[in-house]
Parts: C-alpha cells; structure tokens; sequence
C-alpha cells in the first residue's frame, strides 16, 4: 500500500492553501480609490515540496489592478504545504468595497 499524496482533490490541502492565500490578500489602494472590484481566478502549480511553481490568471477580475495583485499574492505565501506530488489548485479571488 503507498501512500498518497495531497492534491487540489484533498479539501483539507486545498483548504490550507486557500486559507494562506487569503491571509496575504489585501486591497490595493489604486483599486479603492477607482472603485474597482470583482473575483479573478488564478491557477497555481505547486511543487510536491510545496514551492510556488507558476501563477496563471484564468480569468480576470475586469481590473488590471486587482488582477496584478491575484497574480502576485501566491508568491507572498512562500512555501505551501507539501502536497507529496506536483499539483495544480484554481483559486478564485474576491475583492468587495463595502
């Protein structure tokens, strides 16, 4: 029997890092300022050691500011949990002025 690895289709792993994705999310001033909001989805790819491997934008939010800033976030994570095997995770982003 082998072991198996963490992936985007294991909700505890998916959960963790969602979990740290949002805590590095913040609002850029720019975006306030003009108004902007809306939800842009990023796909990641992440390394069975964990390591950030690429970012992609799958769909934009409708802002270049808010999208720049989804793309840029999963590199302020840092290190992921490890999910044994390289694995892909599409998250999407939500930035709301209340």
């Amino acid at each position: 029997m082998s072991a198996t690895a963490a992936t985007a289709e294991d909700p505890a792993w998916a959960g963790k890092v969602k979990k740290l994705l949002a805590a590095k999310q913040t609002y850029p001033d720019a975006a306030q300022t003009k108004g902007d909001q809306g939800t842009a989805i990023v796909k990641l790819m992440i390394g069975p050691d964990g390591k950030l491997q690429s970012v992609e934008l799958v769909k934009p939010s409708g802002s270049r500011v808010l999208d720049r800033e989804a793309v840029t976030i999963p590199s302020k994570v840092g290190t992921f949990p490890a999910p044994g095997a390289a694995s892909s995770l599409t998250v999407p982003l939500t930035w709301k002025l209340s």
